[in-house]
């Protein structure tokens, strides 16, 4: 087919369709044709399924809080654990008393105390004005000189001396003399060597200072107290 009867085809279809709802059929077929169309259904997209997302989870600190502690272990007492251990260990020997921790809680104490960093201490009795000075003087001096010193009031600590005698720096201590305490009750701690002549508070060497007004009137005492320091504390 050339190009002119086709423009002419074309052309007799476009005035066909124009005045008649049927092209080249007469109306009889389209009558009989057109109750054999089915109707046209509206085009509906399948939209795709999407699955619902699942709740969000706790953080971890939150499912943390939310899971109950463990129960606390049932603590046994002080019969069960023996009872456990001489079933366990019954060749071992168990003391019955409880210890004493009355000592312990005093030693626990022991930063309170004054003489705590002092390697000597000077412990009066009885002394007052010009003696009582001078050991406050030589306190200083030892002190400053030959090593940390402490002067202490030895009426005022009672029953407490385990705990000056347990000081765990302590080295030497100088006391006033006997007559003045030894009714008091740090005299049941005094001992004395009898063969090297050394006295002792507990395990602690002691030296006895003459009366203050002796090393008042007596320059010569004063030298000698101050060499046997320095020989004690050398040794």
């Amino acid at each position: 087919m050339d190009a002119d009867t086709k423009t002419v085809l074309l052309t007799l279809l476009r005035q066909e369709a124009k005045f008649s709802t049927t092209v080249l059929a007469t109306r009889e077929e389209a009558a009989y044709f057109g109750s054999c169309v089915l109707p046209l259904q509206p085009f509906v997209s399948a939209a795709p399924k999407i699955a619902p997302l699942p709740p969000p989870s706790l953080p971890v600190q939150e499912e943390l809080k939310s899971i109950p502690p463990p129960p606390s272990p049932k603590l046994k007492s002080l019969p069960d654990i023996r009872l456990s251990i001489q079933k366990a260990l019954p060749h071992m020997r168990l003391k019955s008393a409880t210890t004493d921790d009355s000592l312990a809680k005093k030693m626990a104490r022991l930063w309170e105390a004054p003489y705590l960093d002092a390697k000597i201490v000077l412990i009066a009795f009885n002394e007052t004005n010009q003696g009582l000075e001078f050991l406050h003087n030589v306190a200083h001096a030892v002190d400053k000189l030959l090593a940390p010193t402490r002067l202490i009031n030895g009426e005022t600590y009672g029953e407490q001396w385990d705990l000056v005698l347990g000081s765990p720096l302590l080295h030497t201590l100088l006391i006033s003399p006997w007559s003045s305490w030894k009714n008091s009750p740090l005299s049941r701690y005094y001992r004395q060597n009898g063969t090297t002549g050394t006295h002792f508070l507990g395990k602690r060497p002691l030296l006895f200072l003459e009366p203050a007004s002796h090393y008042l009137t007596n320059p010569e005492l004063k030298r000698k107290l101050w060499k046997e320091l320095n020989m004690r504390l050398s040794s």
